[in-house]
């Protein structure tokens, strides 16, 4: 009887042991459960309900990407509040350079990316946010017109001469035209022409040649020039490639506009930053004009750190 009893025992914990080790499994498939939907696999919104609608611009202000952030707002259903993270990567103006568009990213805590594309208008010193609707307004109402016309005031000037003819017969009839003919030409040809030749051509020509010449401007003799605002910048390891237009604070020519040197920047060296890899990247900025000019160039130290 003990025999059988004992043989009772074992089984009763082995099932025992069986059902712990049922319910321990069942635990830990709930917990990885739960942790594959607590994964943040939503990716962040960017929000332009209050976003800027126009900014002035002008050679000695050019636009920024400060000037495009303003109002522009970003949320995460779990990390809540993304607006200071907003990052404008890339500023690309048209060829004609009548527009731009601005590409906004804001990345959460997770990875997650999100992207959107604004285009502005560009007139008049301002820019504007695109308007589908209001095209073709602005070059309909520069239509003008001009009324031509004529002026006839010329016309009663050549009608005198006619009057001279009766007079011409009158005095060719009469025989005493010898002697008037002969007097009147010796005086008035001996005396005027003596006194005016020579006194209008010694004062003209010697004031005019020296003042002109010296006043004439030469546009294009300058190079361009690009200020940086700061000369080195430092950012964490795995980090998203740098916007290096954002240290440029200024850039100009003494011939071409802001956005004609846009189109011709070449940053010399960014293309072997490694931002996973710690260490420092020098970039060069370089611009060219449309004469052919090139900037003296400037070097931005990059830190992956």
């Amino acid at each position: 009887m003990s025999s059988i009893r004992t043989q009772k025992d074992k089984n009763r914990k082995k099932q025992k042991s069986m059902i712990i080790l049922g319910i321990i499994t069942c635990v830990c498939l709930a917990l990885c459960l739960i942790g594959s939907l607590a994964v943040d696999k939503a990716a962040p919104k960017l929000d332009f309900t209050y976003a800027v609608a126009s900014v002035d611009y002008s050679k000695t202000k050019p636009l920024s990407e400060s000037d495009f952030l303003t109002g522009v707002t970003a949320t995460d259903e779990k990390d809540g509040n993304l607006t200071d993270d907003i990052y404008i990567s890339a500023m690309e103006y048209s060829t004609d350079g009548k527009t731009l568009t601005i590409t906004y990213n804001v990345r959460d805590y997770n990875g997650n990316i999100t992207s959107a594309n604004r285009i502005y208008n560009l007139s008049g010193n301002k820019a504007t946010i695109f308007d589908p609707e209001g095209q073709g307004k602005d070059v309909a109402s520069k239509e003008t017109t001009a009324p031509a016309g004529s002026d006839p005031a010329g016309e009663s000037e050549t009608a005198e001469p006619a009057t001279a003819l009766p007079i011409r017969e009158s005095e060719t009839e009469p025989e005493p035209q010898t002697e008037p003919q002969t007097e009147p030409p010796t005086e008035p040809q001996t005396e005027p022409p003596t006194e005016p030749p020579t006194e209008p051509p010694t004062e003209p020509p010697t004031e005019p040649p020296t003042e002109p010449p010296t006043e004439e401007p030469i546009l294009g003799s300058g190079k361009p020039v690009i200020v940086l605002s700061q000369n080195e910048v430092s950012i964490p390891a795995g980090s998203a490639p740098l916007n290096l237009t954002q240290f440029m604070a200024q850039i100009y020519d003494d011939f071409d506009s802001y956005y004609t040197l846009y189109y011709t920047l070449w940053f010399e060296g960014s293309e072997k930053i490694n931002y996973s890899v710690p260490g420092a990247y020098p970039v060069t900025y370089h611009v060219r004009d449309s004469l052919g000019n090139w900037n003296d160039p400037v070097t931005l130290i990059v830190y992956i750190v």
